[in-house]
């Protein structure tokens, strides 16, 4: 069982509220549309992840290790990327 400590840390914490207001608030994101989220390992990433799949998108996002690729779809990522050692289009235009 979490604790109410746990619970106001996370999802009804800081990190949940942050997450909930910049989806609902901000990024008047559609059903169908998709969605990026860098930092998706990181807690207020992680809410956005499950609320954006709540809400019907296709969620891609990036994390700075393999591991936490791996936790990004364990979460419910499409697409999950390591961005330290992947190149993107953008860096392989600035050669």
């Amino acid at each position: 069982m979490i604790s109410l400590q746990s619970a106001y840390i996370g999802a009804a914490g800081m990190p949940g509220k942050t997450a909930f207001m910049a989806w609902k608030e901000i990024a008047d994101a559609k059903k169908g549309e998709t969605a990026f989220v860098s930092a998706g390992s990181g807690p207020v990433g992680q809410m956005v992840i499950q609320i954006a799949k709540a809400d019907g998108m296709k969620v891609i996002s990036s994390a700075g290790s393999d591991d936490k690729v791996e936790f990004l779809k364990e979460l419910g990522a499409d697409v999950a990327f390591n961005c330290e050692c992947q190149e993107t289009a953008f860096q392989e235009n600035q050669r």
